[in-house]
């Protein structure tokens, strides 16, 4: 690719972006504690065997004196499940699919009565040039859960991709020529 061309690539536009990174990042904030029946519906949901999570007899005879929330809820108690602070900034003409998270969990247990709150941070970003479309952005977004208490019961770093539309579909129509290539020469590609 001559340098002509390649100065005609599409770039991403991160105007709206650098000005954010390390910033908090605003967000709603459930307004009423977990209940039983919130953790009752979030096991039924994840499917979750241990009856400690569902079992209100069985858990009283355990350390913990009653129904404890898998670690997995305080993703059903976080508005925007805490993928939120990944994905900051207007890139115009881009698409975003989740990156996945990472999670780190403490001594503070989900019972019926806590509520979480969400302290969230843009942490960084980097532009990686990818096969599948051109420059593609990979954000980091932090998420503290605190309960009433003010005690934490989870981090997660959450990891967005974002890319532009078009580099996608440009590179997608020459993987698309080069399949057709190799099937009509006779080799697999």
């Amino acid at each position: 690719m001559s340098e002509r061309s390649a100065s005609r690539e599409p770039q991403l536009d991160l105007s709206d972006v650098d000005h954010r990174v390390g910033k908090p990042v605003g967000g709603g904030q459930l307004r009423e504690p977990c209940n039983v029946t919130d953790i009752r519906r979030w096991v039924m949901a994840m499917d979750y065997p241990n009856p400690i999570h569902w079992d209100e007899e069985f858990a009283c005879n355990t350390r913990f004196g009653g129904l404890v929330a898998p670690q997995s809820m305080c993703v059903s108690l976080d508005y925007g499940h805490g993928a939120q602070p990944a994905c900051v900034g207007y890139i115009p003409g881009s698409h975003l699919i989740f990156g996945g998270e990472e999670w780190w969990f403490y001594a503070s247990h989900i019972k019926p009565g806590d509520q979480l709150f969400q302290e969230r941070r843009f942490h960084d970003y980097k532009v990686v040039e990818t096969k599948f479309a051109g420059p593609t952005m990979f954000s980091r977004g932090d998420t503290i859960h605190t309960n009433q208490h003010g005690m934490v019961v989870a981090k997660e770093r959450a990891t967005a991709i974002r890319y532009l539309a078009i580099s996608w579909r440009r590179s997608a129509a020459g993987r698309s020529r080069s399949s057709s290539r190799s099937r009509s020469n006779g080799t697999t590609g």
